[in-house]
């Protein structure tokens, strides 16, 4: 299931975390949902719900996950301590 976005919203770009979009417009083009978005650097772009999901995550949840990708990076810090050293890279 696709998560619904409201106008206003703001979303970032999963590979590139500075690049933050804005949710602007809803429209419906062949039943399906695309938003419009745009970042200050950017015109408007169209994509889907599915696109979006994919692509970018919600501003309001990516606290969560950036807690989730500290706390690997520091249990992948602690694994490699256990490792001997020519396996360490």
């Amino acid at each position: 299931m696709v998560r619904e976005y409201h106008i206003n919203d703001t979303i970032i770009r999963k590979g590139t975390l500075r690049e933050k979009y804005s949710i602007k417009e809803k429209k419906f083009v062949n039943n399906i949902l695309h938003y419009i978005i745009q970042s200050n650097s950017s015109n408007d772009i169209i994509l889907s719900g599915h696109a979006i999901e994919k692509d970018f995550i919600c501003s309001k949840k990516f606290p969560e996950n950036k807690e989730k990708s500290n706390f690997v990076k520091l249990f992948k810090k602690q694994i490699k301590k256990f490792l001997p050293i020519k396996t360490r890279q």
